[in-house]
């Protein structure tokens, strides 16, 4: 057992506070961009990139799922923009998605 605990409050918002920091849903997104009226960006570390790459070639995971589920953490935790060295991999398969439901139509 971890002796580090969380203080986390439910917002009227619907979004969660974990110590200083938010946890952002559709609403709460809503609510920050009225209160700060920049973009907020989240990177991703040289670190975490090397560890997934690691990781898929040993078999541990499935690099794609793990590329999707970082970019949409940075997103549920409020980002605008992305920075991620997953980029441009992220950028095609967005693309291959938007031509297959236009081809669909």
């Amino acid at each position: 057992m971890s002796r580090w605990t969380l203080n986390t409050t439910r917002e009227p918002d619907g979004s969660t506070l974990i110590g200083n920091s938010r946890i952002c849903d559709k609403a709460s997104r809503t609510a920050r961009c009225e209160a700060v009226r920049v973009p907020v960006a989240s990177y991703q570390v040289s670190g975490e990139y090397a560890m997934l790459q690691d990781a898929a070639e040993k078999g541990h995971l499935d690099l794609e799922r793990a590329m999707w589920e970082t970019a949409l953490g940075m997103r549920r935790a409020g980002a605008d923009l992305l920075i991620t060295y997953f980029a441009r991999a992220l950028a095609e398969r967005l693309i291959e998605s938007r031509r297959a439901a236009e081809s669909a139509r």
